[in-house]
């Protein structure tokens, strides 16, 4: 009698079933389990935030998951609820223990309100407002400003920045929690010395740069921020489609236009958390 390669145990519990014919040859075959993502820093600070709650958060709501398991690492003693809209991804995911969902995350949610709202890269221009709905009275939402999450979330009024969080800069040291002035973090540039001092990202316009793209388009300009600021805002008028939250650079009579910087730099790895008003 043939042997059951391993991976048929379970299934077939004898090799007659397989009706190959009497000269058939059953070979082992290596499965091996997909892989799946892990972000050490972003675990680091989510951690960091979770060590500041008085207790464990009951449920974690993770829509847009992807095959990222980050958020199970940093909650370990939660139901963390995995959602996406893509099948290999799920199937990925799946396992005996994970709560996992094959949706639509613009237009499904949990059937009990979550304490913690995970945001971390729902892709470019992706609606994320009836996520929020989720969200008990008290629960928070953490976030990174990947494709602007962080900056559109610091614009509805229903929302408060609670906190910061900056990642390590070493193995040696650990996240930094940031709770003073954080709305530098999401305010603009006021004044042409503040753009020349303030650091800039990759997507966003730097001090020089813009200087040299209205040298092109504006004749004797004297003040950059506001002659600049101009520009923008007659572009958006004519083309209200031309949005920095859903496309990073924009293109205009040859020039490439990209978003202000910010007083303080928001990077796009820092955490920042969300609360109710």
């Amino acid at each position: 009698m043939k042997k059951i390669p391993d991976f048929l145990k379970g299934i077939i519990r004898d090799p007659r079933q397989l009706n190959f014919g009497a000269d058939a040859e059953i070979r082992e075959v290596n499965y091996e389990p997909p892989e799946l993502d892990y972000n050490p820093i972003l675990e680091a600070e989510l951690a960091k935030f979770a060590s500041s709650l008085d207790r464990d958060p009951e449920t974690v709501y993770y829509p847009f998951c992807g095959k990222d398991i980050t958020p199970e690492r940093a909650f370990p003693d939660s139901h963390v609820i995995f959602v996406d809209n893509d099948a290999n991804c799920i199937n990925a995911l799946k396992n005996n223990k994970r709560d996992v969902r094959q949706a639509s995350a613009i237009d499904w949610l949990p059937a009990e309100k979550i304490d913690v709202l995970v945001l971390v890269n729902p892709g470019s221009g992706v609606p994320i407002e009836y996520s929020l709905e989720a969200l008990k009275e008290q629960g928070n939402i953490c976030c990174t400003d990947y494709h602007s999450v962080a900056t559109r979330l610091a614009r509805r009024p229903d929302l408060e920045i609670k906190k910061i969080i900056i990642p390590a800069k070493d193995d040696k040291s650990e996240a930094i929690e940031i709770t003073e002035n954080l709305e530098d973090y999401f305010s603009p540039v006021s004044t042409d010395e503040e753009w020349q001092q303030a650091e800039t990202s990759r997507f966003q316009m730097s001090y020089e740069n813009a200087r040299k793209v209205l040298a092109s388009l504006v004749t004797n300009s004297r003040n950059i921020l506001y002659d600049y600021e101009t520009l923008l805002e007659y572009i958006k008028r004519e083309n209200p489609e031309q949005d920095f939250d859903i496309v990073p650079i924009i293109t205009y009579q040859g020039q490439t236009l990209m978003r202000m910087p910010n007083k303080k730099l928001l990077a796009k790895n820092y955490l920042v958390v969300f609360g109710k008003k």
